[in-house]
């Protein structure tokens, strides 16, 4: 089933909640050798989603088996200590040294969290059309106009064929090389050029041409 954005969070808030350079969830799950550490998911870029599913991808392996190291590789991407600065496990086989109805809680929490922050456009895992329409709602919000006029503004303006055209510098807004930009930001951003678009005021009609005065004959 693909996940649509959170019906709990308000349109505005969501629109913001992906415009941080890595938005993150807090976790109710905790290691249970230090049940005073808070843990967070952290979005991460599409690619993740599928080296993971690659790596898991081995002929001959049930399905299932395969699915346990998908998910395994998303949770060691993905799980951050917030007060540390890291990421909680070194690598997917770390994540597999966790006991079995350990690890289902802690994957689930992950998977949901995720779910939460990180919309992506690959692999089915998130419902783009239901995002596009609460994004742009989120965008459209009063509170976030300034926001939505500090996008438009990483523009740059370069000659077409026929006219001049303006080039979207998603990468100067979040200062990201472009291959690090997450998917929840390009959609963040294309709310936010729509809604500006809406609540641009129409362009100036052209003045009226006196008409000659006639000849007459």
């Amino acid at each position: 089933m693909r996940a649509g954005p959170p019906p709990d969070v308000p349109p505005d808030r969501l629109w913001r909640s992906l415009l941080p350079l890595r938005p993150e969830h807090r976790l109710s799950w905790r290691f249970p050798s230090d049940p005073d550490l808070p843990l967070t998911v952290r979005a991460v870029p599409a690619l993740v989603f599928a080296l993971a599913q690659d790596d898991a991808a081995e002929p001959g392996i049930p399905a299932k088996v395969a699915i346990a190291r998908e998910c395994r590789a998303i949770v060691a991407a993905t799980l951050w200590i917030p007060q540390q600065g890291r990421l909680a496990f070194d690598s997917a086989e770390q994540v597999g040294e966790v006991y079995q109805n350990a690890f289902d809680t802690l994957a689930g929490e992950v998977l949901d969290g995720l779910d939460r922050i990180c919309p992506t456009f690959w692999g089915g895992r998130t419902d783009v059309k239901a995002w596009q329409k609460a994004l742009l709602l989120g965008a459209s919000h009063p509170a976030n106009g300034a926001f939505v006029v500090f996008m438009a503004e990483c523009k740059n303006m370069v000659a077409g064929a026929t006219k001049m055209l303006w080039d979207e510098r998603k990468d100067r807004y979040w200062n990201l090389p472009a291959s690090e930009l997450l998917d929840g930001h390009h959609l963040a951003w294309a709310a936010a050029m729509k809604a500006k678009e809406k609540s641009a005021p129409p362009p100036p009609k052209p003045p009226e041409r006196p008409h000659p005065p006639q000849r007459k004959r």
